[in-house]
């Protein structure tokens, strides 16, 4: 419908349920280059929501039974890992209440490579958008030298940096972890930024979201290759975190598992 930013709005069926052309009426905030720039009015039907067709690219999530993730994009299996084009590909994993790392320990861990752009690039989103929601984020900032996780709660929001990008279009093994009142980044077994975290949920009072290789929004799309992604809702330790990068299992499992070697 757009490609522009779009913020509050209002849905409303514009016919009758016996109507052989349902008639569907969106009002929404939408601009640009802020979603608050005008009030808009679209008119569509069923047939443009694409009801009739499946969600499209999907990859599997091993964590359970018949899991999947979508792939949105366009975005292509290589060499046993995902390639996103840095323009519009991104992984959404379906709302799932079991995923919602609330205000306990979690784990984040995926391998990745990149650096042919110099673009703030998200590997990682949760949560929700603005300043003030629930959320957790990770991106490459090539053009700062550093990895930025923040983390955002009711309590206010704090962040690590790491001293390097790590863009060097090589793989690394990263961690992202909340334990015992810290925030963690590991990149290949060695710790590379910590600090306090910020206490309370990141999954409340928001519309949990869990995406990888884009901000929510459509912004910061990720230039490079993802692969074998996890989220685990408690702290690994320094030896499990190892066993993941080799590829092994650690119980309890990851209540997110995407090893990104295929798309169906």
């Amino acid at each position: 419908m757009t490609g522009d930013w779009s913020g509050y709005s209002d849905l409303v069926q514009l016919s009758g349920p016996l109507d052989r052309d349902p008639k569907i009426g969106l009002m929404y905030e939408g601009g640009a280059v802020d979603a608050r720039d005008e009030i808009r009015f679209a008119r569509f039907d069923e047939n443009y929501l694409g009801w009739r067709r499946s969600a499209g690219a999907a990859t599997p999530d091993v964590s359970r039974p018949g899991g999947v993730a979508y792939v949105l994009g366009g975005a292509s299996a290589s060499r046993c890992a995902q390639r996103l084009d840095g323009v519009d590909d991104f992984v959404r994993v379906p709302f799932d209440r079991a995923q919602l790392p609330g205000s306990g320990d979690f784990t984040f861990t995926t391998s990745f490579s990149y650096g042919a752009s110099k673009d703030p690039q998200a590997l990682l989103w949760l949560g929700g958008m603005g300043t003030t929601a629930p959320q957790l984020w990770l991106r490459g900032e090539p053009a700062s030298h550093r990895l930025i996780a923040m983390m955002t709660t009711a309590a206010g929001s704090k962040s690590v940096t790491t001293k390097q990008a790590y863009d060097d279009q090589q793989w690394h093994h990263l961690a992202l972890e909340r334990t015992g009142g810290r925030l963690e980044i590991w990149v290949d077994g060695v710790l590379a930024a910590s600090g306090p975290d910020s206490p309370s949920s990141v999954s409340e009072t928001v519309l949990f979201q869990l995406q990888l290789g884009g901000r929510l929004g459509g912004a910061n799309h990720f230039a490079g290759s993802l692969d074998d992604a996890r989220l685990y809702r408690q702290a690994l330790t320094e030896s499990e975190v190892d066993a993941v990068a080799a590829g092994r299992t650690v119980w309890p499992g990851p209540v997110v598992q995407l090893p990104l070697d295929r798309v169906r």
